[in-house]
């Protein structure tokens, strides 16, 4: 399965630890992973869901610490953990468009 530069860096990021979808907006805002991963912050939720329908991930609810609202966390399955080494391979094995060989 060929995976989205999307998929593989949200995969990677909750890959490290289990995140929320602000979280991993700060960070790949934080790491400048903007320029190359063509994800807006609205996307991310949908391609979380995505990878939980795939079984990639899963979600669970962590209750609000005082005042804020409950947050949806993100965390990596094996199955994710596999699917996101194999498309670390597959992204290094193929050049991109218009690159020199």
């Amino acid at each position: 399965m060929k995976m989205t530069n999307a998929e593989l860096v949200l995969l990677s990021l909750i890959a490290e630890k289990p995140r929320h979808g602000y979280d991993l907006e700060h960070v790949i805002a934080e790491r400048g992973m903007r320029n190359w991963t063509e994800i807006a912050f609205s996307s991310i939720y949908f391609v979380l869901n995505q990878l939980v329908k795939q079984e990639l991930a899963v979600a669970h609810v962590e209750p609000a610490a005082g005042r804020g609202p409950a947050r949806k966390v993100f965390a990596i399955t094996p199955a994710g953990r596999t699917a996101l080494q194999e498309g670390i391979q597959q992204a290094l094995s193929s050049p991109e468009p218009g690159s020199r060989d």
